[in-house]
């Protein structure tokens, strides 16, 4: 994707409902910014679904720099967590088709529709 065509998709995915709560999930004090490459990895959502569900799995996110399968696994992790907190927590089963994880873990980037 071009960058002129991802950019204003970016910055306004970056301004979306879901973004603006996730980032009520910053820690004031950490001087933590939020940016599209913090949610990337699955590490900070994962410690958001931590947070939301403290009964969870502490298998835990593991944060690695550019490297796919570890983000897939993260990204998996993270849609497990999900789905047990509906299913669990909710008495909910999700009905709804999940993200492909593999696609979001290779190319994160690529596709990008909001």
């Amino acid at each position: 994707m071009e960058s002129g065509v991802f950019l204003p998709c970016l910055d306004q995915f970056m301004l979306s409902p879901l973004v603006t709560w996730v980032r009520t999930f910053v820690p004031n004090d950490g001087g933590m910014h939020l940016d599209f490459s913090e949610l990337l990895d699955g590490v900070f959502l994962n410690d958001i679904m931590t947070q939301i569900n403290p009964s969870a799995s502490s298998q835990g996110a593991k944060k690695m720099s550019k490297d796919p399968s570890q983000r897939i696994q993260n990204l998996n992790f993270l849609v497990q967590q999900i789905k047990t907190f509906y299913l669990d927590n909710l008495r909910q089963l999700i009905m709804t088709p999940l993200p492909n994880v593999l696609l979001l873990g290779r190319t994160p980037y690529c596709g990008m529709r909001f």
